[in-house]
């Protein structure tokens, strides 16, 4: 039996293990069950939002001192394995320094012949694309339509659009536009028959809840002043603080609860309006069900090209941490749900989200 391994690094959030779940899940349903599958983890703790294990080996490695020693557990772990495809998620560019403990680890697995893949949803990362990437990797799934490879232009920095134009000239035969990562199960619920609801959708990603406080608050207020609007308010696999605790329990038309899946793409998927950061995840949601969205984007190259992207196919508009005022979003969150109503946007591309199924072709034709 053909066996393959995948590492990611779940860095406290949940957008990766998401990504994962639904890949493993395609390659299981596209194979027969006739792969085996390791998944290998690490971070600062453990997230088990996500059943990954209904189709694969779940194993975790602590990060330890700034990452030196998962480095070495996850060489001693995938030598046991013997795995004939290695893929990371979210690692093809090696920008951060504790990305380079990869290096050795798929330069000893190139050298057995074990294939090497990355999955990743972002080009930003152009420092040392063109030295690493042709070295280390046999093929990149990019998660994104093929339309799209070049869009980080329009956001980078000037010095890093020509890394970035190189970069992707050296990688152009092993580099695979495959679509949106989505997958549409659902859990079982009772309709909901609430009108004239709007759901908060923030999806912590990388500490935007830590960084990002004054959102939520400004949020509650709204709630407060809105007694007809529903709300329904996640803040990732984060626990809320005890400040913005206090503010809730005034709060009689908000249902806050910690996220779960696929709880939370249902509640995505029936909102009226979505307030959020602009997480990958969140934002492929709101392409597939066409949900009005306030942006308030994480200031990263990413971020920033989701928020943009949603603009651009969805009825939307992108804020600052200035703007997020109980009265500025009532009216942003008014005039979005006469857009929406006017119906003026396009419909998008179904092929967009079959990522999933398009990267387990690829992962499978490697096998």
């Amino acid at each position: 039996m053909k066996r393959l391994c995948i590492f990611y690094h779940n860095t406290g959030s949940l957008g990766h293990a998401r990504i994962i779940y639904a890949l493993v899940k395609a390659i299981t349903a596209q194979s027969g069950r006739k792969i085996d599958i390791t998944v290998i983890e690490t971070g600062p703790e453990r997230i088990c939002l996500f059943p990954i294990d209904r189709y694969a080996r779940l194993s975790f490695i602590p990060q330890r001192d700034r990452g030196h020693a998962w480095g070495h557990d996850l060489m001693r772990e995938i030598r046991k394995i013997r795995p004939h495809v290695f893929m990371t998620e979210q690692y093809p560019f090696f920008r951060h320094p504790e990305h380079r403990l990869l290096l050795p680890v798929l330069t000893e697995l190139r050298i057995r012949g074990t294939t090497t893949i990355s999955s990743t949803t972002h080009l930003d990362w152009t420092d040392t694309l063109h030295l690493f990437l042709p070295k280390a990797y046999d093929m990149v799934l990019y998660h994104r339509p093929a339309t799209e490879v070049q869009a980080y232009n329009r956001y980078l920095p000037l010095q890093e659009q020509e890394r970035l134009k190189h970069a992707l000239l050296a990688c152009r035969k092993m580099l695979f536009a495959t679509g949106f990562i989505y997958d549409d199960e659902k859990a079982a619920r009772k309709a909901d028959q609430r009108k004239n609801r709007v759901v908060f959708s923030v999806v912590v990603s990388r500490g935007g809840l830590a960084d990002n406080p004054g959102f939520i608050r400004q949020c509650l207020k709204l709630a407060l002043k809105r007694k007809d609007w529903h709300f329904t308010m996640s803040v990732g696999g984060m626990a809320l603080p005890h400040s913005l605790t206090r503010l809730l329990n005034r709060v009689d038309n908000l249902d806050y609860f910690p996220w779960s899946y696929p709880d939370f793409e249902n509640k995505l998927h029936n909102a009226d309006i979505s307030l959020n950061l602009a997480g990958y995840n969140t934002m492929v949601s709101l392409l597939k069900h066409g949900t009005p969205t306030v942006i308030l984007p994480v200031r990263t190259a990413e971020q920033l090209w989701n928020a943009r992207f949603l603009r651009q196919h969805l009825a939307s508009c992108i804020i600052g941490a200035r703007d997020a005022t109980p009265e500025h979003l009532e009216s942003l969150i008014t005039e979005l749900r006469k857009e929406k109503q006017r119906g003026t946007r396009d419909t998008i591309p179904g092929a967009w989200f079959e990522g999933a199924r398009r990267s387990a072709d690829l992962i499978l034709g490697r096998l």
